[in-house]
């Protein structure tokens, strides 16, 4: 999550209109979803279901993977999110946990919000 910019007013001016510009664009940032949330690194994908710890304390919105990993000659996978894990037999916290699922072998780091 985006913390909100502490300013200090001084009396230079355009020193102040800075950190105004700058607490204004961190405030745009902490109001969209994707501000709110977590980069979890390092996720074994395997073929089939990995839970997954998002770390939000709260269920998520929706995940972006922005790095995949696979060994030479492998091809990525589809990485989705299992929407009713129960069906399978899996029991999460969904403020806690969520299960994703994989077509292939490699290791994610995904951005949850």
């Amino acid at each position: 999550m985006v913390k909100p910019l502490a300013s200090e007013q001084t009396g230079d001016r355009q020193l102040n209109q800075i950190q105004d510009n700058i607490k204004s664009a961190t405030n745009t940032l902490r109001s969209s979803p994707f501000g709110d949330g977590n980069l979890v690194k390092s996720i074994a994908m395997v073929p089939g279901t990995v839970t997954v710890n998002h770390g939000l304390g709260r269920a998520i919105q929706g995940f972006i993977v922005v790095r995949y990993q696979v060994t030479a000659g492998t091809i990525p996978s589809a990485i989705v999110e299992v929407s009713n894990p129960s069906t399978l037999g899996i029991t999460i916290d969904t403020t806690k946990q969520v299960v994703l699922g994989a077509t292939n072998i490699g290791v994610a780091d995904v951005w949850f919000w």
